[in-house]
């Protein structure tokens, strides 16, 4: 399964979720916003990385943002 970091207004991580729900691939979004999420937004903010989606594929390795994922998808 996937996992999604995002917050809500951002077009690049909708775009993601639609990428994966279009090939059938299933995911977990985080949005980093949300209280529940609070962990996950202090690793967020402690790997460096500024932008979302920030996305890890099925093995828990990251793949990047929306760009990195087409790529990871082997769609270019």
């Amino acid at each position: 399964m996937y996992s999604i970091l995002t917050r809500p207004t951002c077009r690049w991580c909708v775009r993601a979720k639609m990428l994966l729900e279009d090939k059938g691939l299933p995911y977990v979004a985080y949005n980093l916003l949300a209280p529940e999420n609070k962990v996950r937004k202090e690793m967020f903010l402690l790997s460096g990385y500024k932008t979302v989606p920030q996305i890890y594929g099925p093995d828990d390795g990251h793949i990047g943002g929306y760009e990195d994922l087409v790529k990871h998808l082997d769609l270019t």
